[in-house]
């Protein structure tokens, strides 16, 4: 959900990707979902923007 919304206003705002800056602690067993999400809006911000980075 909050990727669809990510990807949303980068196509309403005319952004050209996102910055994602992770200064947290995480436990080993939330990375896999961390890799999921960003895996996740990657593919959908180059579906909707192409060319388009998420970093």
């Amino acid at each position: 959900m909050y990727a669809e919304r990510l990807v949303e206003l980068a196509v309403a705002l005319g952004f050209d990707g996102w910055l994602l800056n992770m200064e947290v602690s995480l436990d080993v067993g939330e990375i896999p979902n961390l890799i999921e999400f960003i895996s996740h809006l990657t593919k959908r911000m180059h579906s909707s923007v192409p060319g388009s980075l998420v970093i």
